[in-house]
């Protein structure tokens, strides 16, 4: 099983193609010439990518086997990365790169916990068939 340590922030289903923008806690602007620049307060609003994503007040799961959402999935390709990383410069990172069949998949997150110091995150996807 492939997996990615994140500590303390939530990550980030993004398409391959479009990595290369994300910003994770640098600068939106400089990313987008493909520059890191410190940001002074990461949750400053509009400042970096880190923020925009911290905005999101919903948790994907709590215990157990949870169906959270459905989603359209339009490319093939996808990387799992912490909303943190800077999406044009994973040298350093941890990420996990997945291939998909393009189309609808419903998302459910089982979270295990066996002690306050330690816990998992298991994101699963799961295709919805077109109906005949």
């Amino acid at each position: 099983m492939d997996w990615i340590g994140i500590v303390g922030g939530p990550s980030l289903f993004i398409a391959k193609d479009v990595l290369h923008l994300w910003s994770g806690v640098g600068d939106i602007e400089a990313a987008k010439n493909g520059e890191y620049l410190d940001v002074e307060d990461t949750l400053a609003s509009g400042k970096c990518h880190y923020e925009v994503a911290c905005r999101v007040d919903q948790l994907i799961g709590l215990n157990g086997w949870n169906k959270e959402f459905t989603i359209d999935l339009l490319r093939e390709k996808y990387c799992l990365i912490a909303v943190t990383a800077c999406g044009f410069d994973l040298e350093y990172e941890e990420y996990i790169e997945v291939e998909v069949i393009p189309g609808l998949y419903q998302v459910a997150t089982l979270i295990y916990k066996p002690n306050n110091s330690t816990s998992m995150y298991l994101h699963r996807l799961m295709k919805i068939e077109d109906p005949i």
